[in-house]
């Protein structure tokens, strides 16, 4: 079983730090209004769906043969999470109920407690991969907790509680990945990791797709328009930036221990798997 070293566990902390200073930055902002979140979820949709289909679903099926099943197993799951809890509450049919917005923020702290897993696997790989995937990683943390809180912000929540669920989704959860990765890979294996964050990438997809994108109906088709192509037109920056570049000579590393794998006879076990 891996041990947990403190490189990962700072960059988790890092993460957190990033995504807390989006939450600062929205609590600075005393204009926020519900108006407002609805359209910054909007635009958060954008950024997320730009990450998530150039960068990260990518990456998943990259890593795991059988990606694309646990990704859409991700999706179903969270879709399911969210009609389950208006089935329990006796609110189906109801659009303005908050239970998927609640079911979203679930799925977002999922995903980030899967990432602080993925931030110890790499880096007990490799320094150099870790690292890689952990710039990789960060460059989405900033709208997570944003996104988090506007969720919440639309239900009608107050804006403090808001924030600190928010923070406790988003933010907490990673660097709690980290700490949990030891007992965890030990349960389920370092190859089973990469399935894991396969399906965290379905989650997202929900969240961007389902109740992010939800103020559609409800706000000027200019605006949600514009809010939608300034959040892609953000992600594709960032994604292009220096931080979100992604190296292809940790993928060029990996096939060739794919590819010496084969060689031997050896069954392939992703980029995860640590070679002795």
């Amino acid at each position: 079983m891996p041990a947990i070293t403190h490189t990962p566990l700072l960059f988790a902390v890092i993460a957190a730090c990033v995504t807390s200073l989006g939450l600062l930055l929205v609590a600075l902002n005393r204009e926020f209004n519900r108006s407002h979140a609805q359209l910054f979820g909007v635009a958060a949709a954008g950024l997320l769906l730009a990450f998530c289909f150039l960068h990260l679903l990518p990456e998943a099926i990259f890593q795991a043969p059988n990606a694309a099943a646990w990704v859409m197993g991700g999706f179903f799951a969270a879709l399911g999470l969210s009609y389950g809890l208006r089935a329990i509450r006796g609110r189906t049919g109801d659009p303005e109920t908050p239970d998927e917005a609640y079911a979203a923020v679930a799925a977002i702290a999922a995903h980030s407690l899967v990432d602080g897993l993925v931030y110890t696997v790499t880096f007990t790989n490799s320094f150099s991969a870790g690292l890689l995937t952990s710039i990789g990683l960060i460059t989405h943390e900033l709208p997570e907790g944003v996104i988090a809180f506007s969720l919440l912000y639309q239900t009608g929540m107050r804006p403090v509680r808001a924030l600190l669920i928010a923070f406790l989704a988003a933010g907490l959860t990673t660097p709690l990945g980290v700490i949990l990765s030891g007992p965890a890979i030990a349960l389920v294996g370092a190859e089973m990791l990469s399935y894991l964050f396969a399906a965290s990438v379905g989650l997202l997809l929900f969240v961007a797709t389902g109740p992010l994108l939800a103020p559609l109906r409800t706000v000027s088709p200019r605006s949600g328009l514009l809010a939608l192509g300034l959040g892609v037109a953000g992600g594709l920056a960032l994604l292009a930036s220096p931080i979100g570049a992604h190296d292809h000579s940790v993928h060029e590393h990996t096939a060739e221990h794919h590819d010496h794998n084969h060689d031997h006879d050896h069954p392939y076990r992703g980029p995860f798997h640590r070679h002795d």
